[in-house]
């Protein structure tokens, strides 16, 4: 499913299905798919069925808002999965990337790997930011409860760090 630009659609203006497929790069079973998910047209029983911008604007606000996943602090989103998940704790990877992010942080990329299919995750945050320490007691805890396995933990994670 894509983003849809809702800035190309006027409220107050009559759209066709023909007129929707051109506008916003969708094929018609797309709009009939809409429809069975609650998409209405002014008049149903018409064949030339034509729908008013601003439903239109409201349905796919609502259709893209539903499908937006909201992450926790030492969460990723893979790709592969399509959901929320944590990464595997022996991967974990801080990288910086040189980028200043206001006048006191800089640019970090914290990687890993998914718990379920094993995809690459990454997650962009700042030196400055707290989610760095918050994803280093994660690990401290699950280092803890593993047993007679021994955590190796990446260099920025070293066991003097954390507290």
């Amino acid at each position: 499913m894509k983003n849809y630009n809702l800035n190309l659609i006027r409220k107050r203006h009559c759209y066709s299905i023909k007129e929707i497929c051109s506008l916003l790069g969708v094929c018609k079973v797309t709009i009939k798919n809409w429809q069975q998910k609650g998409f209405l047209g002014i008049d149903e029983r018409k064949t030339n069925k034509l729908f008013y911008g601003e439903i239109l604007i409201s349905f796919l606000r609502n259709l893209m808002q539903s499908r937006r996943v909201t992450l926790k602090v030492d969460e990723f989103y893979c790709l592969a999965c399509h959901k929320a998940v944590n990464g595997t704790p022996k991967t974990y990877q801080k990288t910086q990337t040189g980028k200043n992010l206001g006048f006191y942080a800089k640019q970090v990329i914290i990687s890993s790997k998914c718990e379920f299919c094993g995809n690459k995750l990454r997650k962009f945050s700042s030196t400055s930011c707290n989610e760095i320490s918050r994803m280093k007691k994660k690990i401290k805890t699950t280092n803890e409860e593993i047993k007679g396995e021994q955590l190796v933990l990446p260099k920025f994670l070293s066991q003097d760090t954390i507290k």
